[in-house]
């Protein structure tokens, strides 16, 4: 799963890297947690970043308490939650970086992964609009893959980060079935402080 990363680059450098407009400034997030909010690129035009959610309501959920942040790529398009949003409503979630914590007899030991100079990149995601009595957000979750790489051997799951042309692929309206996506599995891997398990500790000593 992915239950936590974050996004401290600036705002200049998102909106050339992905080509969209990014109004005002966006404040560092070193330790993103669920229920935050998270900048996103949603597929309608013209594409800007959006801050939502992050914990997907579906629009049939009574209440906000139903939420969910993974959605499992080997599985999105059969769950009944996921499957109607997988053609009309797919997402990019910008990150620099996430965290995983590798099990090592009772104890969790927390790693960084991220590329080379912390660049940003895109994880595939959905979202949803859910209305309930005069409340209205948008939320969303993130997609996950089977890990790969030196991922593989601290965790068994990670969030499906595309290349730049499965970027545009999943933002368009070409259905579900018929994309072909390229996975990126070139990370780098830190062991980081242990500060990263609170999702208070916001500061930047959280990366080591």
């Amino acid at each position: 799963m992915c239950g936590r990363f974050s996004l401290f680059t600036v705002a200049s450098v998102l909106a050339e890297r992905f080509d969209i407009r990014v109004e005002g400034k966006l404040t560092p997030r070193y330790n993103i947690a669920p229920t935050q909010e998270i900048a996103v690129i949603l597929n309608t035009a013209p594409h800007s970043l959006t801050m939502v959610k992050w914990g997907l309501i579906p629009t049939w959920a009574k209440d906000d308490s139903f939420k969910t942040i993974n959605a499992k790529q080997e599985t999105v398009a059969e769950k009944p939650m996921f499957k109607r949003l997988v053609n009309k409503k797919r997402c990019l979630i910008l990150a620099d970086g996430f965290y995983e914590w590798h099990h090592v007899g009772e104890k969790k030991i927390p790693y960084r992964a991220y590329f080379m100079d912390n660049v940003p990149f895109a994880m595939a995601g959905l979202y949803d609009h859910w209305v309930h009595e005069g409340v209205e957000l948008i939320t969303a979750t993130i997609m996950t893959t089977a890990a790969a790489g030196k991922l593989a051997d601290i965790h068994t799951r990670m969030p499906v980060i595309l290349d730049q042309t499965s970027e545009k692929k999943w933002l368009s309206d070409v259905p579900y079935g018929e994309l072909h996506l390229t996975n990126r599995t070139d990370l780098m891997l830190k062991e980081i402080p242990p500060l990263i398990n609170s999702p208070r500790n916001e500061k930047k000593a959280v990366l080591g």
